[in-house]
């Protein structure tokens, strides 16, 4: 739901983190208990576009980028590279890979990640075009020796009062490479809608292969660390993951179904919650290319044939 004026200004209060209404209660997230219960003594209601709504508060903690902590195989020097391992900016510390896709109009392949994973934003200057992209990443012992593509486009990331939908970058790919495959997932499909309690995966540097389920679809929320540790960027509609399944170094892991539908581009979290932008903003800004993975196509043509099979060795009998 777009953040109205109402929700706005609620989320300016110290101590609350993010926003959302979307299923007949205003969800506020908060960083603190003692944040919930003065929520719940002050504002128990909120009125929003002249509707009145009860206030849900849910403790989550601070939201921050996701940067650097190690699992040996994805922090390791990976060749052909693919989603899931270590890679970041020269002149950071380290990310996750997200995948390799293609341009839709120049069908060139490209290397995707956070813009802060891609771009020099943590240190306080977003990026220069041109800038050198390791495998692995700094904080995993990469160097110039590692160099897998350069800084290619970014979206850029605004401060309040204005506000963001994705945290992502593409760089050109140099290295050999196994485009739309994730370690430890496969071949990424098509995209999907993210949906409430939708069980969900992820593949990033830090902590591998682990799901979560969603537990919120459209939330607006700060999240600490652009430029500096203490400011804070605004998010709408974004993908709240429960409970918290990546943690630093993860930032720019893929989510995905069981079946491996995309359904989002993972960028910050707290103790409690992962969030993760929907990928059609993704796809859609940076002009990337998602395909349908060969594998979805044979299984169903393997479906479709089975009961056939089965009432003919039926009728036979």
């Amino acid at each position: 739901m777009p953040l109205t004026p109402e929700l706005k200004k609620l989320l300016e209060e110290k101590g609350i983190v993010g926003v959302s209404n979307e299923i007949g209660v205003v969800r506020v997230y908060v960083e603190t208990r003692e944040d919930a219960e003065k929520l719940l003594l002050e504002i128990p209601e909120i009125q929003v576009a002249g509707i009145s709504y009860k206030v849900e508060p849910i403790i989550s903690g601070r939201f921050f980028t996701l940067q650097a902590l190690d699992l040996l195989e994805r922090t390791s020097r990976v060749r052909p590279i693919l989603g899931g391992i270590s890679c970041a900016n020269r002149y950071i510390t380290a990310g996750t890979l997200t995948a390799i896709f293609r341009d839709k109009t120049t069908k060139e392949l490209k290397i995707l990640s956070n813009n802060h994973v891609l771009t020099r934003i943590i240190k306080g200057i977003e990026g220069e075009i041109g800038d050198e992209i390791l495998q692995p990443s700094p904080y995993d012992d990469g160097t110039l020796s590692d160099v897998i593509g350069k800084l290619e486009k970014f979206v850029s990331i605004k401060l309040p009062p204005e506000t963001n939908v994705i945290d992502a970058a593409i760089a050109t790919c140099e290295v050999d490479s196994k485009p739309y495959e994730v370690m430890d997932i496969g071949t990424l499909g098509t995209i999907t809608q993210a949906l409430p309690n939708m069980v969900v995966k992820k593949s990033g540097r830090t902590t591998g292969l682990t799901r979560g389920m969603i537990f919120d679809t459209s939330a607006t929320v700060k999240v600490y660390g652009y430029y500096s540790p203490d400011t804070y960027a605004i998010f709408e509609d974004q993908i709240v993951i429960s409970p918290a399944i990546a943690a630093g170094g993860d930032s720019g892991s893929i989510l995905c179904t069981e079946d491996n539908r995309i359904v989002g581009l993972i960028f910050a979290g707290s103790d409690r919650f992962t969030l993760a932008n929907k990928f059609s903003y993704v796809s859609e800004m940076l002009n990337l290319e998602v395909i349908e993975k060969p594998i979805a196509k044979a299984g169903l043509s393997l479906l479709l044939l089975l009961p056939l099979a089965f009432v003919f060795i039926k009728r036979k009998s």
